[in-house]
């Protein structure tokens, strides 16, 4: 759950509501919620509160989606735990290693007088039977300390699905606490059931380490080899390069791309997202058993599009000519 991107860079308009079900809080439009709501941004104002909350910019995965929205809530004490986000997952496989994981961060102003509070969430997962197979609690999540640039930090639990389950229901849980006139401020993001115990590492060839993207034009054809490898913890793993073009919502498998290495001309204009997916080969059909490694994009330019171009014609000599 990434909660979607905004089509605008304007922070002060907020995005829609989590679907039914997903969240006991109340939604709303607010970009400054009312202590006990929520609201979805792509990035936070100093204009809350009287400069209570820090100048958030961007969501916890500012690339590849650059207005990427993320769960605001402003925090309450709550006499009994109060769901903030619960989700279904179906579909996964036995005796594999998940981890149930989501980005928080604390986005109250670090000060040492007045009234503030810490939240302490509960990461929880069950089986479609109704037992707790995974647990961690945050803690008090103290301030958020900036270094160049402000963090989330990243919380998580492991699980493996037992014998006779068939899926999991993943719980963040707002732990109850002492009543309190305090409200704390808290970003949520980029919330996840992965595959976890090996890595899958990708790069462009002959790239330096840590350029993940390349930008061409199209009439250049131009080729790109990308080559991958896996970590220790899956033996034998078969491997399938897959691509996105919406900005890594859906994935598709790239036919014949099976091997550690991907070459790929890109002669139209368009944006692609590439990964590797990794995976035991007993479970080659189901996509939600393997690992994934992190992205490359290439965008591919074309043409330049929706500009207008006027001017004054037609003019007298001695006239300006003057274009728009």
């Amino acid at each position: 759950i990434t909660f979607g991107e905004a089509t605008t860079d304007n922070i002060s308009i907020s995005g829609p509501p989590l679907n039914i079900g997903y969240t006991a809080l109340p939604y709303t439009s607010n970009i400054c919620p009312p202590p006990g709501y929520y609201t979805v941004v792509s990035g936070i104002t100093q204009s809350c509160f009287s400069k209570k909350w820090i100048p958030l910019l961007s969501d916890n995965t500012p690339f590849p989606d650059n207005n990427g929205y993320m769960m605001l809530i402003n925090d309450m004490a709550y006499s009994s735990p109060k769901i903030i986000f619960q989700g279904t997952v179906t579909d996964i496989c036995p005796q594999v290693n998940y981890q149930f994981s989501a980005a928080i961060i604390n986005i109250d102003t670090p000060r040492t007088t007045s009234c503030f509070r810490f939240s302490s969430l509960t990461l929880q997962v069950e089986d479609n039977l109704g037992n707790v197979i995974g647990s961690t609690t945050t803690g008090d999540i103290q301030f958020a300390r900036y270094n160049q640039g402000w963090h989330f930090t990243k919380y998580g639990v492991n699980f493996m699905l037992p014998a006779g389950a068939t899926g999991v229901v993943v719980k963040i849980i707002d732990e109850a606490k002492a009543l309190s006139q305090c409200s704390n401020g808290l970003a949520i993001d980029d919330i996840k059931v992965i595959v976890t115990g090996a890595n899958a590492n990708i790069a462009f060839d002959s790239t330096p380490v840590g350029e993940w993207v390349k930008t061409v034009c199209y009439q250049d054809n131009k080729s790109f080899t990308m080559r991958g490898n896996v970590d220790a913890g899956l033996v034998n793993p078969a491997v399938q390069w897959q691509q996105s073009t919406d900005d890594g919502i859906n994935w598709s498998d790239i036919p014949g791309a099976t091997d550690y290495s991907y070459t790929r001309n890109f002669p139209a204009a368009d944006t692609f997202l590439f990964r590797l997916r990794a995976f035991d080969p007993a479970f080659i059909n189901n996509p939600n058993c393997g690992i994934t490694s992190d992205l490359l994009k290439v965008q591919v330019d074309g043409p330049p599009s929706d500009y207008i171009i006027s001017n004054n014609s037609p003019i007298c000599a001695g006239q300006d000519l003057q274009f728009q």
